[in-house]
């Protein structure tokens, strides 16, 4: 059965009327008014979350895209007030009667998300790992813990960009092969002058030139624009072998954002990633002791995507009139974010250290 032809779960409860939300303690939906639980509808087509699609003939259809944010408006289905969302922000919840709203099909994105990992980490258990993410940071301010305050959390399906592709490499360089050379030397022994030997490396260079092959595959890469894309970098691992295909009702009670990073800037960004993979393809290729890479033109083969939406529980804390925002990645629980640092403990740990060094130096001039 196609997911077109799903029969969708129901909005509110069937037994006191409250929305319902996914739960990520229980994997279904959840009524906060009785706490009944209601699996979700069919599932979709099998293997359909794992679909790639074809890179240039998606760029090829699609026109040139804007990248100005989209700001959606949406009547709640439970108390029919007009809600306007935060730029890019496609669901989230009514302030009014906190109804789960979704507004993905009013998208005007023309990439909508096939799959996603649903949440597994409630948000309970999202602060306690935050508390003790704070607390095991060195050199942190002894009052941050005190006097940090958390300025909300929320729950955010993130999207997100997965490329795989092949590359063929031809190159042109240099190989480097050591060889040894015994030298003349003269040194003074005992107040006379003496004529001593050692060997001494040198480097014979020879031209090189071929064509290397790379595969990549997953190459995950954050298409919003909403926090520290290098915060949402050091949240991975994840466990895509576990992307489920969309569905609304993994949403309801979350926010979800449209992707404000294009197609084509987030593949540059994976090709930029593989640069390295390639050089050391290049260097092994060439081989020998050291390696010269003067060209390396990089034709880009097969280039498959996959448009994907990760939870992820995005938080900010305040601390002596300075923000500062943490990531929580919602299937693992790793914890990700920026902090403030100790001037004074880091200054007392240099003094320790040159304190030290010095005893040493001492203590050996004294042998």
């Amino acid at each position: 059965m196609s997911s077109s032809e799903n029969t969708p779960p129901p909005v509110n409860c069937p037994n006191c009327g409250h929305p319902l939300a996914f739960d990520p303690a229980h994997g279904k939906l959840s009524c906060a008014g009785c706490g009944q639980t209601f699996e979700s509808g069919e599932p979709a087509e099998d293997g359909a979350q794992f679909h790639r699609h074809d890179f240039r003939a998606e760029l090829a259809r699609l026109d040139s895209e804007s990248e100005s944010a989209e700001v959606l408006t949406l009547t709640c289905p439970g108390c029919a007030a007009e809600i306007v969302l935060p730029p890019n922000v496609t669901a989230a919840r009514c302030p009014y009667c906190a109804t789960p709203v979704n507004g993905a099909a009013q998208s005007s994105r023309k990439l909508r998300p096939a799959s996603l990992l649903p949440f597994r980490i409630t948000e309970e258990q999202a602060r306690a790992e935050y508390d003790k993410w704070l607390k095991s940071r060195w050199f942190l301010p002894g009052a941050v813990l005190k006097e940090s305050h958390l300025t909300g959390i929320a729950g955010n399906y993130l999207p997100f960009w997965i490329y795989d592709f092949d590359t063929q490499t031809s190159y042109t360089g240099m190989r480097g092969d050591y060889y040894y050379v015994t030298v003349s030397y003269t040194a003074q022994e005992n107040g006379k002058t003496v004529t001593k030997t050692r060997q001494e490396r040198r480097t014979r260079w020879w031209p090189a030139a071929g064509t290397v092959s790379n595969g990549f595959r997953n190459r995950l890469i954050t298409a919003t624009r909403s926090a520290p894309a290098e915060l949402l970098d050091e949240l991975e691992p994840w466990d895509l072998e576990a992307l489920e295909p969309y569905g609304d009702e993994y949403i309801r009670g979350f926010q979800m954002e449209s992707y404000s990073v294009p197609l084509a800037d987030g593949f540059d960004t994976a090709a930029q990633r593989a640069e390295p993979e390639i050089e050391a393809a290049i260097r092994r290729d060439i081989g020998g002791d050291e390696q010269r890479i003067y060209s390396a033109d990089v034709d880009y083969r097969d280039i498959r995507f996959r448009h994907v939406l990760l939870p992820v529980w995005l938080a900010g804390y305040r601390y002596r009139e300075k923000n500062y925002i943490f990531t929580v990645n919602a299937r693992t629980g790793e914890v990700q974010g920026e902090r403030p640092w100790s001037a004074w403990k880091i200054a007392l740990l240099a003094a320790a250290i040159a304190l030290i060094a010095g005893g040493v130096a001492f203590f050996l001039m004294n042998r």
